[in-house]
């Protein structure tokens, strides 16, 4: 919810807000604290995860082929969960209207959100018709 706030306190009036996240559901059950493996032969892919009271740590180690050797590179993500209810009501709190809905073919997993700031003296959603 605070990023709402500050993506709100950037976009123009007229403009559109547009985000894709992991639902609570997928990154408490699927995520977790889990470990995942991947070997793409010029890349693989160490990941860890690390459940937490509000959000899930993911520790990602690559390491990428460089000729004969191997690059090693570390990153590190933290990323929360919301309920739905929460997310609307720090849309509408940021002066922004339109929807989350379910993301096409992974329902469970992810939501959409595609909102907008009005424009002065327009009516509606802020969210321009026929939007996906």
């Amino acid at each position: 919810p605070a990023a709402i706030r500050h993506f709100a306190r950037c976009l123009k009036k007229g403009g559109l807000f547009a985000a894709d996240l992991s639902t609570p559901k997928k990154l408490k059950a699927t995520l977790g604290n889990n470990q995942f493996f991947r070997d793409e032969g010029d890349l693989v892919l160490l990941w860890q995860n690390r459940l937490e009271a509000d959000s899930v740590v993911l520790e990602l180690t690559l390491f990428e082929r460089e000729g004969a050797l191997y690059r090693r590179r570390e990153e590190c993500q933290r990323q929360y969960w919301h309920a739905r209810e929460a997310l609307a009501d720090a849309l509408t709190a940021a002066g922004l209207t339109g929807e989350i809905r379910p993301f096409p073919g992974q329902e469970e997993d992810r939501w959409l959100i595609v909102a907008g700031k009005a424009r002065p003296g327009a009516g509606g959603t802020g969210v321009p018709e026929g939007t996906p």
